[in-house]
């Protein structure tokens, strides 16, 4: 080691005699006399020295021998040799970083030499030299630890943290692991990469991982967190898709398809930026797991937004601009994120402060609904309902009618449930006139969605079904009365449903006042103690079938279709109503096939293995065969039933 020191104070005295400043231009304090001290103790004493004044003169292609020199005498087993290298490499770079040519050559010395330097000292200042180094080129280094490194452990670890506990570095360090977790073209002075630039953004995610866990981590987010935010949501996604797509096969990234590791450096960015409370909502919800899944990353992604800023606010209006600036994305991960966060955040009432923007908002809301692609066109849907919660002139509300009723028919389940549920707070700002005609397209789509298993469009459907019967005018009940009748048995079926009874309850009022059935008795529909079950269908059987005699086939077949539903509860209504029908059948309106196939529907049902259910089919098949016996085939009733068939047929002869 001393050896080279003399070396480069025999190559740089003639040099040091021809100038008084170095290129810096500060004066150069020392002289040659210094330095001729006997013995190498002086240069012990103050490598530091030395590598300042030698330094700042030395070519580039010096600066590299030396230190390759001093890098190869750090594993030495002679400590003060080791030590010794270490000072001098961490001076060097602190003093000519800068000027390095062989950026990644130097750094992957350094790096693969670092496990096997001995000395504790000697491997602080050799950390120290890499924090010198990065001082001066924080793109390189960054750039270098990556792709030396994808897994960001071991000996890379111990670096990232080094350069997150020293102050200038934590400041500038975030900005380039940013641009390669975007896979933005990194600096052309990193010429001998391991991997491909695709593998870039999940290089910089483990490190991202790594960084945001530490302790200091806050003093490095700055303001980053929106965009980092945004970044790693984006990463989530195309990883999600590139396992699908099986493009990430390579030995060379342990198990990369996993989106993981990503969802974990997303946690730690939450809960590093300060959001504590927010983050145990989403950990208790699952949002890690959605967005761990390709099938419920989407709704994972609305979670996150919606939840992320409930109780601190203070990166709100910030994520919302970086989420408008990634729908000019033409990278399709951004795009998708970038929507989906636009229009989530829209769900906080802070973002009415930048209402300036409010019809390119709702321009913009308005086009995705008009998109193909279905995510688009949900979030224009979504977006324009959390709108609705803000106070807004009617008259920018007017041209969505048109629109959100074409989304209500649109065959995508999440399309057709969120318009339904944006369509009801839309008319609470309209008049019902406005609309009710509009809606009229509207009830044999709703109708369809009486029976969902999705209790909430169940539920919606129902609701805004009576929603738009209340703006009917006279010259437009003919368009109404057709999908009236059809509703009128599933809603009936549905009224001692837990979830969707009272809101069935409801419209059918809502049914009688449009009907101007005034005789009915004003709590016919209210279905309380289950032994009053019978005495209420039948008088509903009474009053409505009565009435409309001519509706009656069809309105049986509605029965007949609800005899065959998985819900005990919907098979008994329907065999309930089925007997008090019978009384009602003439054959001058229902065919005596209808008869027959209603009769052996209920013979069939007696053997269900629900008792309520068995009963009442029992009930509804006997009144039939009473009722209507005469309209049916001997044939086709059980043997022991033909004897009364034919005293019933007698009696009525």
């Amino acid at each position: 080691m001393y050896h080279l020191l003399y070396i480069m104070i025999a190559k740089m005295g003639k040099e040091l005699e021809m100038r008084s400043k170095n290129k810096k231009g500060n004066m150069v304090r020392w002289v040659r006399e210094d330095f001729f001290i006997p013995g190498p103790t002086v240069f012990y004493n103050n490598i530091p020295k030395v590598a300042k004044a030698f330094g700042e003169h030395l070519k580039p292609s010096q600066i590299t021998e030396v230190l390759l020199k001093a890098i190869d005498k750090l594993t030495v087993e002679d400590r003060a040799i080791s030590q010794a290298a270490g000072v001098l490499l961490s001076s060097f770079l602190e003093e000519t970083g800068a000027d390095i040519e062989d950026l990644p050559m130097i750094f992957r010395e350094i790096y693969n030499n670092l496990p096997r330097i001995r000395d504790t000292r000697a491997k602080g200042e050799t950390i120290t030299a890499l924090v010198h180094l990065a001082i001066r080129r924080i793109n390189g280094v960054v750039d270098c630890l990556i792709s030396t490194s994808i897994e960001a452990n071991g000996s890379a670890a111990v670096i990232w943290k080094a350069l997150v506990a020293n102050p200038y570095c934590s400041l500038k360090l975030l900005k380039p692991l940013l641009k390669r977790l975007q896979d933005e073209e990194p600096n052309l002075e990193v010429t001998s990469r391991r991997h491909s630039e695709s593998q870039m953004p999940m290089a910089a995610t483990n490190a991202l991982r790594l960084i945001l866990s530490l302790p200091e981590a806050s003093t490095v987010l700055q303001n980053k967190f929106p965009k980092l935010l945004l970044a790693l949501t984006s990463h989530i996604y195309f990883v999600l898709g590139a396992s699908r797509r099986g493009s990430w096969a390579t030995s060379l990234i342990p198990d990369p398809s996993s989106p993981l590791t990503a969802v974990e450096a997303l946690k730690n960015l939450i809960g590093c930026a300060g959001y504590l409370k927010e983050a145990s909502i989403l950990e208790v919800q699952r949002c890690w797991e959605r967005l761990s899944n390709p099938e419920s990353f989407l709704e994972g992604i609305y979670f996150l937004a919606r939840t992320l800023f409930t109780f601190n606010k203070k990166d709100l209006r910030r994520t919302f601009r970086v989420a408008e600036d990634y729908l000019q994305s033409p990278d399709i991960n951004k795009f998708t994120v970038g929507v989906a966060f636009f229009t989530e955040l829209l769900f906080h009432s802070e973002t009415s402060l930048d209402f300036v923007k409010e019809q390119k908002i709702m321009r913009r809301l308005m086009d995705w609904m008009g998109q193909a692609n279905p995510h688009v066109k949900l979030c224009g849907i979504r977006g324009l309902g959390y709108m609705l919660q803000h106070p807004l002139p009617e008259e920018s509300l007017d041209p969505f009618v048109s629109p959100l009723i074409n989304c209500a028919s649109n065959p995508d389940g999440r399309v057709a449930k969120d318009s339904i549920k944006c369509l009801q707070l839309l008319f609470q700002h309209l008049e019902a006139e406005k609309y009710s005609l509009a809606g009229c397209n509207l009830y044999p789509q709703l109708l369809t969605y009486f029976d969902d298993e999705d209790r909430e469009l169940q539920n919606c459907s129902i609701s805004l079904f009576g929603m738009l019967l209340k703006g009917i005018k006279e010259e437009h009940r003919n368009r109404a009365e057709d999908s009236i009748f059809r509703s009128l048995v599933p809603l009936i079926i549905h009224l001692t449903d837990y979830w969707c009874g009272e809101n069935c309850r409801i419209v059918l009022n809502t049914i009688v006042t449009f009907l101007e059935l005034e005789e009915l008795p004003f709590d016919i529909f209210e279905i309380g103690q289950q032994d009053g079950l019978d005495y209420r269908y039948s008088l509903i059987c009474k009053y409505l079938l009565r009435r409309y005699t001519h509706r009656l086939p069809e309105m049986l077949a509605q029965m007949m279709e609800s005899l065959r539903s998985r819900t005990p509860v919907h098979r008994k209504t329907a065999a309930l109503l089925l007997a008090y029908s019978a009384q009602y059948i003439e054959p001058d309106v229902v065919s005596a096939k209808q008869v027959e196939d209603i009769y052996m529907a209920t013979w069939d049902l007696r053997d269900d293995i629900n008792t309520s259910v068995s009963k009442a089919a029992v009930t509804a098949s006997d009144e039939l065969l009473r009722r209507c016996g005469d309209q049916m085939n001997p044939e086709i009733v059980p043997s022991e039933h033909r004897l009364s068939l034919l005293r019933n047929n007698m009696a009525r002869h």
